[in-house]
């Protein structure tokens, strides 16, 4: 029973001095460590949920939506509105046309005359699409105005005229271009910087018209060759589809300014028709062939003056730009020629542009075109066109200008000793946009 009782009695000692036990100092070391790791804990979970909603943001951005977007075609205006008036002399009759690539002869008695119009405005679509992974790109161009007549009726109500209408496919990797539609020849691809609207026509510049093609252009180094089948317009029976083809060479003039390029090509065409004349007389005549061997250049001799122009040889040119000064082989003798003759003329046009200060502008040029067998015409038929120009612009901004220009036209005929001559000075203005 004592036994019993100490033992009772100890265990009762020890449990009324246990909270002594564990008020203590070890009790509390114990508590501070429990109390450091949650701080622990917290840094360590803190950074796993950061960058949940970081991602989330970047995710729902989705960029390659708008890359899908802009991948579409891509399309841009541009154009220019423009005004001409002219002051003409040396006119026979008041039925003339709105502009005379040529002077009647003996014209000198004529009146003058006072023109405003506004056929020479003009707009345009550029379309294009992003480039495919292999550098593959497309684009093309819908161009048109209302200049299609020199008619003095057509003053920009009516003779709706497409001049551009084309799409084209550039292979980057290969260096090939192929074109399909109506765009400018392949030969003679250059125009004078001239204000008229006649833009030397009859004067030396045959490549100035538009044809339906479908034209391949090979990138060589600094050379491009293009060759081109296009629609002989004017022939109603064409044998074949006329065709077309150029070398050019192009590199930079470092010696004028790096911007400009030195740029020359050699060119030429062939086209055939058939005669649909199907009466007795006519089923024997053979329509002469078309054909021209060209040269143009682009030859920049210093920062702010520039030289350009061309030359041309050939036969049956009248559905280019009224080349063969317009004729057609029934202005032949047919005393003096053989089947198949044509006419065959020879031209050429030059210009100079000089950059001036305050935004000016100095253009000057001539050209002309001659009949190389003129022995063969028939009297009273024209035989050689000269024109002279001279024109000084202004730019307001760079995107308008106003222009004043000076043109003389003189103009032979065969067998006839009186020259026609024509002055003419004409006005623009013109607001471009893009």
């Amino acid at each position: 029973m004592k036994k019993y009782h100490l033992t009772k009695l100890s265990l009762a000692a020890l449990l009324a001095t246990a909270p002594v036990v564990f008020s203590q100092e070890p009790a509390q070391a114990e508590i501070a460590p429990v109390a450091e790791p949650a701080p622990a804990l917290v840094v360590e979970q803190a950074p796993a949920p950061t960058p949940v909603p970081e991602v989330k943001p970047i995710a729902e951005a989705k960029p390659e939506p708008a890359k899908a977007a802009a991948s579409g075609t891509k399309i841009s205006l541009y154009g220019f509105a423009q005004l001409n008036a002219v002051w003409e002399d040396g006119v026979l009759s008041t039925n003339q046309n709105n502009w005379n690539p040529i002077a009647p002869s003996n014209n000198k008695d004529g009146g003058s005359r006072t023109l405003i119009n506004v056929n020479h405005t003009r707009f345009g679509i550029n379309f294009s699409d992003s480039p495919t992974e292999g550098g593959t790109e497309l684009s093309g161009k819908i161009e048109a105005d209302f200049n299609n007549s020199s008619a003095r009726s057509n003053n920009g109500a009516g003779n709706f005229r497409i001049r551009h209408s084309y799409g084209q496919v550039k292979f980057g990797d290969l260096g090939l271009t192929i074109l399909f539609g109506q765009t400018g020849n392949v030969f003679s691809p250059r125009d004078p910087s001239i204000l008229s609207e006649g833009t030397m026509n009859y004067s030396g510049n045959i490549g100035s018209s538009r044809v339906p093609q479908i034209r391949l252009t090979q990138a060589l180094g600094p050379a491009e060759l293009a060759v081109a089948a296009v629609d002989d317009r004017g022939a109603p029976a064409p044998s074949f589809p006329g065709v077309q083809g150029r070398v050019g060479f192009k590199t930079s003039a470092d010696w004028a300014d790096a911007k400009q390029n030195l740029e020359l090509g050699v060119s030429g065409h062939f086209a055939s028709e058939k005669n649909t004349d199907t009466t007795d007389n006519q089923t024997s005549v053979k329509v002469p062939a078309s054909w021209s061997v060209n040269a143009d250049l682009n030859l920049p001799i210093m920062d702010i003056l520039g030289l350009s122009g061309e030359f041309f040889y050939g036969q049956n040119l009248r559905n280019y730009a009224n080349g063969s000064l317009g004729l057609t082989a029934t202005a032949l003798d047919p005393t003096k020629i053989s089947e198949g003759d044509g006419v065959k003329s020879f031209g050429f046009w030059a210009s100079l542009g000089l950059k001036l200060p305050a935004s000016l502008s100095l253009n000057g040029g001539l050209g002309m075109e001659s009949i190389a067998n003129d022995d063969d015409l028939r009297s009273g038929t024209i035989d050689s066109n000269m024109g002279i120009f001279a024109n000084l612009r202004y730019n307001f901004i760079p995107s308008a200008f106003v222009g004043v220009e000076y043109w003389h036209i003189s103009t032979s005929y065969k067998d006839v000793d009186d020259k026609g001559a024509i002055n003419r000075i004409e006005l623009a203005f013109n607001y471009t946009f893009k």
